[in-house]
């Protein structure tokens, strides 16, 4: 974060572990027979508990229909990115790769990460 404020840094600092630990959480959750929407219902308690906001929920770009409907983004193999998780609800399978895109805002920063895992044994 280059020309930043120590308070800027900090504010960062605090919103990625915040957001790190939330990625954990869902992470550890991806199992075969879980569901996307599932991901999705424990990302919004999770970033509450942080003290967060969804940063992608009711994001909506210039000439986008519409505002993004979820708090996530989860995608499942050949899907390569921003899969809404309720639009289709998909169940995962053993050896499934789901990929998890996360976004929130904490005390103004906003900060995004994502993460791959395999579902089962794989």
């Amino acid at each position: 974060m280059r020309g930043g404020t120590q308070i800027s840094r900090e504010g960062a600092r605090e919103a990625g572990k915040r957001l790190g630990r939330v990625l954990d959480a869902l992470c550890a959750m991806v199992a075969p027979g879980l569901s996307t929407a599932a991901l999705e219902a424990q990302a919004r308690v999770l970033i509450a508990k942080e003290g967060a906001e969804p940063a992608f929920l009711g994001y909506r770009p210039h000439g986008a229909p519409r505002p993004y409907p979820a708090a996530l983004n989860v995608s499942i193999n050949e899907i390569a990115a921003h899969g809404i998780p309720t639009e289709p609800e998909r169940v995962i399978r053993e050896g499934d790769l789901v990929k998890i895109d996360l976004g929130l805002r904490y005390r103004g920063v906003v900060v995004d990460a994502a993460r791959s895992v395999l579902a089962g044994k794989g």
